[in-house]
């Protein structure tokens, strides 16, 4: 049912654009390409990627599936939250030595060069009451 469904989008997709006279075994063993590939995508993803590429001013042409797969991919944004720079746990082994681990946190923030929140940290410890 989905396989059908992407082969629907797909051939309304072939009607904007010129294709040449292919016999029907050559567009049956084309489509059945673009559908193996497109196999692990729900065909409502491929229902908008070919509405994205149709929509672009430069598709002159029917496109390639590697055109519409990486229309696919998740997009990659400005604002995504960089690496870390603090040392990761793996598992089975603690990525920081003992010795390192008894620092404060100020400390462990001014070392990941976070000078700002560890001068903030501090002033935060320091004004809170005795415990």
């Amino acid at each position: 049912m989905e396989r059908q469904r992407k082969a629907v989008i797909l051939g309304k997709l072939a009607l904007h654009y010129y294709r040449p006279d292919f016999t029907q075994e050559q567009v049956k063993m084309l489509m059945g390409d673009y559908l193996d590939d497109l196999e692990k995508y729900s065909a409502s993803n491929v229902a908008h990627a070919c509405e994205e590429y149709r929509r672009q001013p430069d598709s002159k042409f029917f496109p390639k599936i590697g055109e519409l797969i990486a229309m696919m991919q998740p997009k990659k944004y400005a604002w995504e939250i960089p690496p870390s720079k603090l040392p990761t746990f793996r598992s089975g082994h603690m990525a920081i030595e003992a010795k390192q681990a008894t620092r404060s946190v100020a400390q462990v923030l001014r070392d990941a060069g976070f000078g700002r929140a560890a001068e903030d940290w501090q002033a935060w410890k320091d004004a809170r009451p005795q415990q």
